[in-house]
């Protein structure tokens, strides 16, 4: 049975570890796309030190992340949230924000906690200046931490592989359960994000800029309107990322099979 030694022994082992792509991201890349190989790593290396030490189930509830505000939610979802630092100790999962608003929509990163003595919070993080170092922060940048059930584990190198989460529909999709859908009006990182996908997967010829706006709608529309199961409403919800996800391991599979051939 695995526990919160066993999960800071697998960070431990990855200090050093710097630049990208790294053994971190490539090992998340593989199990979720080539894009993540250079994409920000903080949250991908809590995934791969849950996965290693076998604490999946607890740390990331049997899924893959990359997002952390994802990430946060789901410890908020399962009632496993703590506000601000009162109480933190070894082992929690906590996240910051550098903007210091104290809001789980606005964070920026995360770490796990090794220690805590006089107010400063002892932590391993990966992607802090472009590595995994050990590092001591303070409560002005810290949302809150999440607390894994430590013990209750069961698999390593296991799990669902996502964007940033996936749901029990599939691996690959980038909207967990409880977090809204992308749409027309939605923007940031996950837009651009699913731009590319479609780019690939349908030749969409998106302009890769992050914002969800009528070509972008229409796109979706598309790839829904092509593929057996989904509802033609222009939204990235779970059901039509499970399927995105199968199309582009089926696209990056007959790559590899006419390379070999």
């Amino acid at each position: 049975m695995s526990d919160v030694d066993d999960m800071i022994a697998a960070a431990e082992r990855f200090l050093g570890t710097s630049g990208r792509p790294n053994a971190i991201t490539r090992w998340y890349a593989e199990r979720n796309g080539s894009e993540f190989s250079r994409a920000p790593w903080c949250d991908m290396s809590i995934t791969l030190w849950a996965n290693r030490s076998a604490n999946a189930d607890v740390v990331c509830f049997g899924r893959d992340y990359a997002y952390t505000v994802w990430h946060a939610q789901r410890f908020a979802t399962e009632g496993q949230w703590h506000v601000d630092v009162a109480g933190i100790r070894r082992g929690d999962i906590v996240f910051f924000d550098w903007g210091e608003t104290n809001r789980i929509g606005r964070i920026d990163h995360v770490g796990i906690v090794t220690g805590v003595r006089d107010g400063v919070v002892y932590t391993i993080e990966g992607n802090t200046r472009d590595g995994c170092r050990r590092r001591a922060r303070f409560a002005s940048t810290i949302v809150g931490y999440g607390r894994p059930e430590y013990g209750r584990g069961r698999s390593a190198e296991g799990g669902k592989g996502a964007g940033g989460d996936a749901p029990a529909t599939g691996r690959g999709s980038l909207a967990p359960p409880g977090v809204p859908t992308l749409r027309r009006g939605s923007a940031g990182t996950l837009v651009r994000q699913l731009q590319r996908c479609l780019n690939v997967v349908q030749s969409s010829g998106l302009a890769v800029d992050g914002r969800f706006g009528p070509l972008t709608t229409g796109a979706v529309k598309t790839f829904q309107n092509r593929t057996r199961g989904l509802v033609v409403d222009g939204r990235y919800g779970p059901a039509t990322a499970g399927k995105m996800r199968v199309a582009r391991t089926r696209l990056r599979d007959d790559r590899r099979g006419g390379a070999k051939t």
